[in-house]
């Protein structure tokens, strides 16, 4: 009795880590300039840990440093071709002299990234790139390009289409938390990929981050975040298998 208990415990086990599996793709914030510098690099490698999520947090400048820089554009590269991870946008980004990244794993598995920080100094002596920097970073400019976790196939069933709009708040930002199951709603299917689609073709377009759940569970939180002065106009597209 003990050997089959055992047994069904292992293969619970297995069945959870495959229900877990998924494909993620790298994430960019910003856009590069041909005079953008590196200001940081660095490799998050974590190896995975039985039944558990491992998540780590990159912060640029450290602890009680300080940068000169405006950053430009953020990248997160992971090197996992399956199983790999999520990169959340927590704090700062691209117009901003900081960034804090959110990186987490899928259940049972590690962590393999490379973080590359981008940006420019805006007191250098003038010039015309200079000048054109400078006031993309005082416009908050930003290309926030649409968002994906999981992999969507064409016999996925759709659980939710959620369209999120809000108008520009001056002198701020606007911020929508999704969340699925709705209170009160229940969801028995595990969520094999989410899409956010930005309909703004300017430029101006929100960032998504994952907050919780996701692939392979059955809720998800996410946050859109507009950019400095601007609205949000966004589809957010859940699927799971059939």
């Amino acid at each position: 009795m003990k050997a089959r208990t055992t047994i069904a415990f292992i293969t619970f086990g297995v069945l959870a880590a495959l229900v877990a599996t998924s494909i993620a793709t790298n994430s960019t914030w910003g856009q590069r300039g041909r005079y953008d510098r590196l200001l940081y690099r660095t490799q998050v490698v974590k190896k995975s840990n039985l039944w558990r999520v491992i998540s780590v947090d990159v912060e640029y400048p450290g602890k009680n440093a300080y940068s000169p820089y405006y950053i430009t554009q953020v990248v997160a590269v992971d090197h996992k071709r399956k199983d790999g991870g999520y990169a959340q946008l927590r704090k700062g980004g691209p117009g901003y002299r900081n960034v804090t990244l959110h990186i987490k794993s899928n259940r049972n598995h590690g962590l393999n990234y490379t973080v590359e920080i981008f940006g420019n100094y805006t007191n250098m002596k003038p010039s015309i790139t200079s000048v054109l920097f400078l006031l993309v970073a005082l416009a908050g400019v930003a290309i926030a390009a649409n968002s994906s976790w999981g992999a969507r196939n064409s016999t996925d069933i759709l659980l939710l289409r959620e369209s999120v709009v809000r108008s520009p708040l001056k002198n701020g930002y606007q911020s929508v938390n999704v969340v699925f199951p709705k209170s009160g709603q229940t969801n028995t299917r595990a969520i094999s990929a989410i899409l956010v689609i930005d309909r703004f073709t300017n430029s101006s377009g929100a960032y998504s981050s994952l907050w919780s759940g996701g692939v392979g569970y059955r809720f998800v939180s996410l946050n859109l975040k507009s950019q400095y002065n601007r609205g949000i106009n966004s589809t957010v597209e859940i699927y799971s298998k059939r």
